[in-house]
């Protein structure tokens, strides 16, 4: 037997599907029966939060390092704006935020602006994990399952520290 997790692009294709709907994601697990597996789904509001935050940190650099680019434009006047808006546009390619996130010049000043609607389906998922097992439900009920997952975390931590310890030893 098995448990397992699923990904963010799994779990968007079994929603496209019509095998699960946003709304079964709740801070209480839940279970879903979907091809002779049983899904675990659970909502962790801490880790939501934590992705959210992630992401406002994401935006707050790129307008840091637009400020820069308006303020180096202000004080060269040979400067080209398009150069600046190709040094915004690597960093937001480096975060990984050009979804929601993009620059545009105004004259020599840039603006970044955030596409609301992108955001929103970029954040739909955080904090969601689903647990895939081929347990029935006599054997363990979605609350062990959900647990035994998480034990997990544990296990490889353990490990973890078990290697570094002999490491360090040698």
């Amino acid at each position: 037997h098995y448990i397992t997790a699923i990904t963010k692009p799994q779990i968007e294709k079994l929603m496209k599907d019509g095998a699960l709907q946003l709304e079964l994601f709740d801070e209480k697990v839940c279970e879903v029966q979907c091809d002779g597996r049983r899904l675990i789904l659970r909502r962790n509001p801490v880790r939501a939060d934590e992705l959210a935050a992630s992401r406002q940190s994401k935006r707050d650099a790129i307008e840091t390092c637009r400020e820069r680019q308006n303020v180096y434009l202000r004080e060269h006047p040979k400067a080209k704006t398009e150069t600046a808006v190709k040094h915004i546009k690597e960093k937001t390619a480096k975060l990984k935020v050009g979804a929601w996130l993009r620059v545009q010049a105004d004259g020599r000043t840039l603006r970044v602006i955030a596409d609301a609607t992108a955001l929103e389906a970029a954040a739909k998922l955080d904090g969601c994990y689903v647990m895939v097992t081929d347990l029935d439900a006599k054997q363990a009920d979605a609350q062990t399952i959900h647990d035994r997952y998480k034990d997990l975390a544990r296990v490889e931590r353990g490990f973890r520290m078990s290697k570094t310890g002999h490491l360090e030893l040698r």
